[in-house]
């Protein structure tokens, strides 16, 4: 059976140099792939409350409790792959 292990979606820990150290740790410990929550399609309204923000509002899931956006799942991968070319990339 292979492991793979969550990667951070907001906050300090997905900086450039913060999140490149994630990835590297999870390959020395043997990890098999590192994975990112993604919301590819988000709806333009939604009458419901969303239960993962403070608020309700899903526009606003997407914000850190700093105000930042999470980034972009895609990019942060292929820039992981870069920069540790052990791992798998699953998404």
């Amino acid at each position: 059976m292979e492991y793979g292990f969550f990667l951070p979606n907001s906050g300090a820990s997905i900086e450039p140099n913060a999140i490149a150290s994630i990835a590297k740790l999870g390959d020395r410990l043997g990890f098999f792939c590192m994975v990112m929550p993604d919301h590819v399609l988000q709806p333009n309204k939604v009458s419901s409350s969303y239960p993962y923000s403070v608020t309700g509002d899903i526009l606003e899931a997407g914000q850190s409790g700093d105000g930042e956006w999470a980034r972009e799942k895609i990019t942060t991968l292929a820039y992981l792959a870069g920069a540790d070319r052990t791992h798998t990339t699953c998404h």
